[in-house]
């Protein structure tokens, strides 16, 4: 844990969030919680470090609310595909080996933030024929994240990892917001969970999980907890069970007698009889994927009919983006690219033109043409901080993390010209002390994977 710190009483509130949630923040982030305190304090009337260090202790409500200031719930639908890749290739079919029919698949969700990773593995099941066959268990420190999650509410930035026709066929438009279908909704059951805690949620059938998913949040957390974490998820797993963490975060081997595989989505994690000798990374057994079959060909969709008066698109930016909107909502993925490559040249100085076309380009993996567009937009506003988080999605996905540093810090750097609680421009909603909070903490991730 850092030691030192520019504000008063700042080691003692440290080491009480790291004693109670586990938390360790590294110099990088105490700029984040001195803010984040200095909020609190001013709202709660008080001045004094020890007095707001006492009510945090008794408040829960307090605690909570600095705990959702600054463990960052970054997450979108299906991130990482390479591993949900190696979930639908290796560790289902190796689950459902020799499994009897009415013994359904326990998997929880930890740290699931505002809900995209449970949906996301709720989906794969449906895809995978297993939605009657599993239960799904979503459990997050924050109450505010599974408020949000279990309304199951969304917008454009939560589908950057999914591919084109999701949102189309799980989710409906209504008020410019994409809402879950319910049957996808109402397969989640959702609970607080603090992983540094003793007690771990128990499966609703049976006594351990099958599959566990604990990415992106390990990375908060000092050594200490680290192995507490790692020795009470291989315990809340049945023989045979597999976990799931982010390629940023720790590795958990020294710390459980995990077997190792290693996939083109990192290192998964089994558990076998606890007698084995635990798999060192030289015994790492790789997993090459195997080739899926080719989906058979979609139906097209009947010919719509003909407006009365065609839209003047030519002349009009807004009536381009509105319609880019609809097309995005309606999943049209190719109608959309190709309407945007036109927009973008009858309005070349668009910024929210350039942006559509740079996040669709990203959706459908097209991560050079990606790049450009979303420079493009840094050359019409080099402020942009949703042009830089682009950027710095695209070059994680091509695996240049130098590159998606350099794009993170850009976008920090402009953050903080900005009041908290105004909005990003381009992000829709997303206000920009919790932007350079994600920012801030997919920085911290990146060094942290330098790192190991």
């Amino acid at each position: 844990m850092t030691k030192s710190s520019a504000f008063p009483g700042s080691a003692d509130i440290l080491a009480f969030l790291e004693a109670r949630a586990g938390l360790v923040f590294p110099p990088g982030r105490m700029g984040d919680v001195e803010r984040s305190v200095a909020r609190l304090m001013a709202r709660t009337g008080l001045r004094d470090a020890a007095r707001f260090l006492e009510r945090l202790d008794q408040d829960s409500a307090l605690l909570e609310d600095i705990l959702t200031d600054l463990v960052v719930g970054e997450t979108y639908f299906f991130r990482e595909p390479q591993q949900f890749a190696s979930l639908r290739e290796m560790v289902l079919p190796d689950l459902l080996r020799n499994r009897p029919l009415d013994a359904p698949l326990q998997i929880w969700s930890a740290a699931c933030a505002t809900g995209e990773e449970a949906y996301s593995l709720a989906i794969l099941m449906e895809q995978e024929g297993l939605a009657a066959r599993s239960d799904i268990t979503a459990t997050d420190i924050s109450a505010v994240a599974l408020g949000k999650a279990a309304r199951a509410t969304y917008e454009h930035w939560s589908f950057r990892g999914a591919k084109d026709d999701f949102a189309r066929t799980y989710f409906r438009v209504r008020g410019g917001k994409f809402h879950l279908i319910d049957r996808i909704r109402e397969r989640i059951s959702f609970a607080p969970s603090n992983l540094a805690a003793e007690s771990y949620p128990q499966p609703r059938r049976g006594t351990g999980f099958d599959l566990i998913l604990c990415r992106n949040v390990l990375i908060y957390f000092g050594g200490q907890t680290v192995a507490h974490v790692a020795r009470s998820l291989f315990a809340s797993l049945n023989e045979g069970g597999w976990l799931v963490t982010a390629p940023s975060d720790p590795p958990l081997w020294d710390h459980a007698p995990f077997e190792t595989r290693m996939t083109e989505g990192g290192v998964f994690y089994r558990k076998r009889d606890v007698a084995l000798v635990k798999a060192l990374p030289s015994n790492v057994i790789v997993f090459p994927r195997k080739p899926r079959p080719p989906e058979p060909e979609k139906k097209k969709s009947p010919p719509r009919e003909a407006k009365a008066a065609a839209p003047d698109f030519r002349n009009d930016a807004r009536l381009c983006e509105v319609h880019a909107q609809a097309l995005f909502a309606d999943n049209r993925s190719g109608t959309v690219l190709e309407f945007l490559s036109n927009a973008i040249v009858w309005h070349p100085l668009s910024r929210e033109l350039h942006y559509l076309y740079a996040v669709g380009l990203l959706n459908a993996a097209a991560l050079d043409k990606a790049a450009n567009i979303a420079r493009r937009l840094v050359y019409l506003d080099r402020r942009s901080v949703a042009a830089h988080m682009l950027l710095g999605t695209i070059a994680q996905s091509r695996g240049d993390r130098a590159g998606a540093m350099r794009a993170y810090r850009n976008g920090l750097a402009f953050c903080g010209g900005a009041g908290e609680d105004e909005i990003v421009p381009l992000t829709g909603n997303e206000r920009y002390g919790r932007v350079a909070a994600a920012l801030a903490a997919e920085i911290a991730a990146l060094q942290s994977a330098e790192r190991a």
